[in-house]
C-alpha cells in the first residue's frame, strides 16, 4: 500500500482531467481544447510548487505554454502569477504573470534593490491580452540587460520595452503557480503545459520554433524545464527535464485527489440511506469537463439495476441519480450552481421524498430546489459503493478534483444544520449520522476510516495496474496483438499514437507476434463529411488531422506485420475509413476477400501458424443481413480455418450481447435501425458455424479485457472478447493500451496481458482456455469433397480437416460366385503414402439403420498407397431396390494428435448399380445375368 500512496501523491498533482494538446510541429496551432484544456497542472491557494533548491543562474528567457479561461477572477491580478522568485531573505526579486484585463507583465528587482514592472499592455503594438478561451498559447519573455525586455505571443514579437534595471540577481528560490503571500491569493488561475527557462536571450526565430514543440535544447543554456503533462513515479516531484536537477516539490494543504491507479471500495454496503450528502470539493476555475462522482454504486449497465450516484456534472453542476421505489430512475441536476471556481466549495444535497423535493446548498446557502423527488428503492444500497467514483470503472466517472470531507446523513438536514456543517461543527451523537470522512493527503495506507463508527470504511485496492513485478506470459508458441478503441489517444495525444505500434514492432520477434487486430473507433472526429456532427470545414480539418495521425502510426506496420482494421460508426465514418485506408497498399495487401471489391468495411484476412489456418472476418458496424449472408458463404467455404469474427459493436462489459434494450446499440435511431445488434449477429450468423471459435469487439468501454462464452448450434464453444481501453486514455494521462494474446502450440491455452505502451504499466493478467471444435459432427452438406470430418480422440470434439489421407474410388456390384448366387458391393478407397494410420482395421457402417459390418483387415502395410477395393459382402435382398449408405471410419495422427476420421455417407442404389453392370463391357455374362435377376426382382 505504500507504493500505492506514492503513486497517489504523484497523480495528485493533476488537477484537471481535460483534453490534451498534441504538440506536433504541424498541428499544435490548430488544435482546440476546452478551457483549461490539457494534461497540465492547475493551481490554487493551497496547492503550489516550489523548486527544490535555489537556481544560481538568472533567467534571460522564460517561455511557457499556458491556457487561461475566459472568466477571470475579480481580483486586481485577474489570472494571477505564473512564477515568482525570491532571494535568500525572502524578498521578491522576479515575477511573471498577468494583471488586470489579463495583461502580461514582468517584474524585476535588480541587485541594487530597484523594482520595476514591465507592463506589456502599455506600449504600441501589443496584441490581445491573455484570455484565450479556446486554445493553449505559447508566451515568452526575454531580458536583454543591454537593451530591451521583450514579450512574444504565439511566436510573434508583441512588445519591446527599454531595460531600466541594473544587474540581475542570482541564486534565487522559485515558486511556480503563485507567490509567497500568506493566502497566496494571486495564484495562477489557468492551465500550464510546460515552462522552460534559459540563461541566454533566445532569438525571435528560436522562440517561433519553440511555440510548436517542447524544444528543450541544452546547447541554448537551458536552466530548467518542467513538463506538467508528464507524470512521475517518484513521490510528488516534477522532474526538471533539463537534467540540471531543479525538480519541483508539490504542496497541497488539504484534501485528496482520487488517483487513476486503484479504487476506493467501501468495506460494506452503506449502513443508511443517503438522504443528505455533503462534501467539500475543489475543481479548477472554469473547468468545463465532467467533475465526476463523489461516491455511488452506479454500474456500467443500468438496465434492471438499482443504483445511486452523487456527482458534479459538466460545467460544475451538482447532480444526483437514484432508483425509485418502482424501479425507475431519477436525476436531479442543479444547473444554477457552479462549483468550478478554483476555490473550495461546500456542496450539500438533500433528498426529501415526503415533500417531493430535492434541494442543493453551496457554502451553507440553499441555491435551488427541484420538484418531483421520489422515494428511494428499499434495496438501493444492496451493492457496494465506491468513493470518488462509481462502478462504471475507468476514468470517465472518477472525481477530477480534490475532496477533503464527505458526510452522509439518513435524514433531511435542515438549512440551519447544513450551515453548521459548513462551519465545521460535528455531532457524532446524531443517530442519523451515517458516514464521515475527514480527508488529508497523508491518509495512512490510502484506507479511509468512517469517523462515525458505523463501519462505512473504504479500502484502497490497487487492482488497476501492475508494475515491475508483473508475471509475464510464459511457455507460449505465438501471440496476436489486439488494439482496441484508440479514439481518445488520437484526439488528445495524437503524437502518442505511434507508441502503440512502435511497441508492437519492437516486440514482434521476441513475442512471436503473428497478427495485429484492430477493433475500430480509430479516431474521435473522423466521421463522414456532411455528417451532422462534422458539417463544417473546420471540423473536417480536425477529422483529417486525426486520420492523418492514424495512418502515419498504423502504417508503421506495413511490410513488418500483417494487420486488420475496423471502423466505428459514431467516430470513424465509413467513407472516411475507405478514403484513408481503402487504397493503402500496406493494408490491402493483407486482405484475402471483399464483400464489395475495393471497399474495406467488410473483408476477411487469412494467415497460418504452423499447420493451423486462421481467418479474421471483419464485419462493419451493425453488419446488415446481406453482409451476414456473404459472411455465411465465406465461413462455409473455409471449414478448416479457425475463424475470429471482429466487429466493432457486439458485447457489453458484463459479457452479454448488445440488444434492442441497450443504449449505443447499432440499431438505435442514432445510427441505422436496419443495423444488426450483437444478439442479431449471433443468432443470424455466428452460432450457425462450427469453425467460428472467437468474436472480438470494442465500442463499449471496459478497463479490462472482458471474456464471455456461448455455445453454437453444433455444440462449439465461442469465446467472446471485448477490448476497449478508451476510458483509461484520459486526455492528460494516455495509456496507449495493447492486449496481447499468447497462444499455446495447439491454440487452446491463451494468456492475456494488457500493457500500456505509454506508461509502461500492466493490467493484471488473465489466463483462458479457448475450445476449438464441436460436440456434434458438422454437416457434409455443401462441403467440398476435399474435406472430411474428424473427431479428436482425447477431447471428443469434431472439426473439419483437409482430406490428405485417402481417395474414394467409387462403388460397384461384383458377382462373386455363380454357384452361391449372390453379389458383392465394392467400395474402393486408395490411401495415400506416408500417412500415420493408427488402426489395424477400418470400421464400416452400412445400411439405412447404420448396422455395423465386420472390420475389414487391410494387412500389415498400413501406409501403403495401394490399399484399394475393400469388399463388403452379403448385401441383403431388401436393399436391392433401395439406397445403401456406407461410411469409412479410421484413426489418423496429425501433428501428434489422434483423430477419428469419418468419411461422408456414400449412398449407392443397388438397382442402379445392377443396371450399370448389365450394360458394362467388362463384366462376364454370368455376372450380367445375375444383375438382370436383381433388375427383374425389383420390377416385380
Amino acid at each position: 500500500m505504500k507504493k500505492a500512496l506514492s503513486l497517489l501523491l504523484s497523480v495528485v498533482m493533476v488537477l484537471g482531467l481535460l483534453p490534451a494538446v498534441a504538440l506536433s510541429a504541424t498541428a499544435a496551432s490548430n488544435v482546440k481544447t476546452n478551457p483549461g484544456g490539457s494534461a497540465d497542472r492547475w493551481f490554487k491557494s493551497d496547492l503550489y510548487y516550489d523548486v527544490e533548491d535555489a537556481i544560481k543562474e538568472a533567467p534571460l528567457t522564460i517561455e511557457a505554454l499556458v491556457h487561461l479561461p475566459n472568466a477571470p477572477s475579480t481580483n486586481y491580478w485577474k489570472h494571477g502569477i505564473l512564477m515568482s522568485a525570491y532571494d535568500s531573505n525572502g524578498t521578491l526579486v522576479m515575477q511573471f504573470g498577468t494583471r488586470d484585463g489579463g495583461r502580461p507583465y514582468l517584474g524585476i528587482r535588480d541587485t541594487s534593490g530597484y523594482w520595476k514592472l514591465y507592463n506589456f499592455n502599455k506600449v504600441t503594438g501589443v496584441g490581445d491580452p491573455w484570455p484565450w478561451a479556446d486554445s493553449y498559447t505559447h508566451v515568452a519573455v526575454t531580458i536583454d540587460t543591454a537593451g530591451y525586455v521583450s514579450y512574444y505571443e504565439k511566436g510573434v514579437l508583441k512588445a519591446k520595452i527599454s531595460y531600466a534595471n541594473g544587474t540581475l540577481p542570482s541564486n534565487l528560490e522559485w515558486r511556480i503557480g503563485g507567490d509567497r503571500t500568506d493566502a497566496n491569493e494571486y495564484f495562477f488561475r489557468g492551465g500550464v503545459d510546460y515552462i522552460a527557462m534559459y540563461n541566454e536571450v533566445l532569438t525571435a526565430e528560436e522562440i517561433a520554433a519553440n511555440k510548436t514543440a517542447k524544444a528543450w535544447d541544452a546547447s541554448k543554456s537551458l536552466i530548467a524545464a518542467w513538463d506538467f503533462s508528464k507524470q512521475t513515479s517518484t513521490g510528488n516531484a516534477l522532474l526538471d527535464r533539463s537534467g540540471n536537477g531543479h525538480d519541483l516539490i508539490y504542496t497541497n494543504q488539504s484534501g485528496i485527489k482520487i488517483d487513476t491507479f486503484g479504487t476506493y471500495k467501501f468495506d460494506q454496503s452503506l449502513s443508511g440511506m443517503p438522504e443528505t450528502v455533503e462534501a467539500w470539493v475543489f475543481l479548477p476555475d472554469a473547468y468545463n469537463a465532467r467533475g465526476g462522482t463523489l461516491f455511488g454504486n452506479r454500474p456500467s449497465s443500468t438496465t434492471g439495476k438499482l443504483y445511486f450516484a452523487f456527482e458534479i456534472e459538466y460545467t460544475g453542476h451538482p447532480s444526483f441519480y437514484y432508483t425509485n421505489t418502482d424501479g425507475t430512475r431519477q436525476t436531479h441536476t442543479f444547473t444554477g450552481a457552479d462549483v468550478t471556481t478554483g476555490t473550495w466549495s461546500h456542496v450539500a444535497f438533500v433528498h426529501d421524498a415526503e415533500n417531493a423535493e430535492a434541494r442543493c446548498y453551496i457554502n451553507g446557502e440553499m441555491i435551488g430546489t427541484i420538484a418531483g423527488a421520489g422515494a428511494y428503492h428499499p434495496d438501493m444500497l444492496a451493492s457496494i459503493c465506491q468513493f470518488g467514483a462509481d462502478l462504471q470503472g475507468g476514468l470517465a466517472q472518477r472525481f477530477n478534483g480534490f475532496i477533503k470531507e464527505l458526510r452522509v446523513y439518513s435524514d433531511q438536514r435542515t438549512a440551519e444544520e447544513i450551515a453548521s456543517d459548513y462551519a465545521g461543527e460535528v455531532d457524532y451523537e446524531d443517530e442519523n449520522f451515517v458516514l464521515h470522512f475527514n480527508l488529508t493527503p497523508d491518509v495512512e495506507d490510502n484506507n479511509i476510516t468512517d469517523l462515525t463508527g458505523n463501519g462505512n470504511n473504504v479500502t484502497y485496492t490497487q487492482d488497476w495496474w501492475e508494475y515491475e513485478d508483473v508475471s509475464h506470459a510464459k511457455d507460449y508458441a505465438y501471440s496476436v496483438a489486439i488494439v482496441g478503441d484508440t479514439q481518445t489517444v488520437t484526439h488528445h495525444n495524437a503524437d502518442k499514437l505511434k507508441n502503440i505500434y512502435q511497441w508492437i514492432i519492437d516486440n514482434k520477434d521476441d513475442k512471436n507476434i503473428q497478427y495485429v487486430i484492430g477493433l475500430g473507433d480509430i479516431t474521435e472526429k473522423g466521421v463522414d463529411w456532411g455528417h451532422a456532427n462534422n458539417d463544417t470545414e473546420e471540423e473536417k480539418a480536425v477529422g483529417d488531422a486525426q486520420w492523418a495521425a492514424a495512418l502515419e502510426a498504423i502504417s508503421m506496420m506495413d511490410g513488418v506485420l500483417p494487420y486488420s482494421l475496423l471502423r466505428g460508426e459514431g467516430h470513424d465514418g465509413v467513407e472516411r475509413f475507405n478514403e484513408w485506408f481503402g487504397d493503402h497498399e500496406g493494408y490491402t495487401q493483407n486482405i484475402a476477400g471483399y464483400y464489395k471489391e475495393g471497399r474495406i468495411e467488410n473483408v476477411y484476412h487469412t494467415f497460418q501458424v504452423g499447420e493451423v489456418n486462421y481467418m479474421i472476418l471483419c464485419l462493419d458496424f451493425g453488419a446488415k443481413d446481406d453482409v451476414l449472408a456473404w459472411a455465411d458463404e465465406v465461413v462455409a467455404a473455409h471449414p478448416t480455418h479457425r475463424v475470429i469474427v471482429t466487429t466493432h459493436a457486439y458485447m457489453k462489459k458484463d459479457g452479454t450481447l448488445l440488444d434492442s434494450d441497450d443504449a449505443g446499440r447499432p440499431s438505435s435511431s442514432g445510427y441505422d435501425v436496419t443495423n444488426n445488434d450483437g444478439d442479431d449477429i449471433w443468432n443470424k450468423f455466428v452460432r450457425k458455424h462450427a469453425n467460428i471459435f472467437m468474436v472480438m469487439c470494442g465500442h463499449m468501454t471496459a478497463n479490462d479485457v472482458i471474456v464471455s462464452k456461448q455455445t453454437g448450434d453444433y455444440g462449439n464453444e465461442v469465446t467472446q472478447i471485448l477490448v476497449n481501453p478508451q476510458a483509461m486514455d484520459s486526455s492528460n494521462s494516455p495509456k496507449g493500451m495493447v492486449a496481447m494474446f499468447y497462444f499455446s502450440e495447439d491454440g487452446q491455452d491463451v494468456q492475456i496481458e494488457y500493457y500500456s505502451t505509454i506508461t509502461g504499466m500492466w493490467r493484471p493478467n488473465k489466463e483462458i482456455t479457448v475450445s476449438y471444435g464441436s460436440t456434434e459432427a458438422p454437416s457434409y452438406e455443401g462441403m467440398s469433397e476435399k474435406y472430411v470430418v474428424a473427431q479428436n480422440t482425447e477431447t471428443g470434439l469434431y472439426s473439419v480437416i483437409e482430406n490428405k489421407y485417402f481417395q474414394f474410388l467409387g462403388g460397384s456390384l461384383r458377382y462373386a460366385d455363380a454357384t452361391d448366387g449372390y453379389a458383392n458391393i465394392r467400395f474402393g478407397y486408395q490411401f495415400m503414402a506416408n500417412v500415420d494410420l493408427n488402426a489395424t482395421a477400418w470400421k464400416w457402417n452400412y445400411g439405412v439403420a447404420g448396422e455395423d459390418l465386420p472390420s475389414t483387415i487391410m494387412g500389415s502395410n498400413y501406409t501403403a498407397n495401394n490399399v484399394t477395393n475393400l469388399v463388403i459382402t452379403g448385401v441383403p435382398t431388401e436393399y436391392f431396390a433401395s439406397d445403401m449408405e456406407s461410411q469409412l471410419v479410421f484413426d489418423v495422427t496429425i501433428d501428434g494428435v489422434t483423430y477419428t476420421v469419418t468419411d461422408r455417407v456414400r449412398t449407392r442404389n443397388v438397382l442402379g448399380i445392377a443396371q450399370n453392370m448389365v450394360k458394362s463391357a467388362y463384366e462376364s455374362q454370368t455376372a450380367k445375368d445375375y444383375a438382370q435377376t436383381i433388375i427383374d426382382a425389383c420390377a416385380s
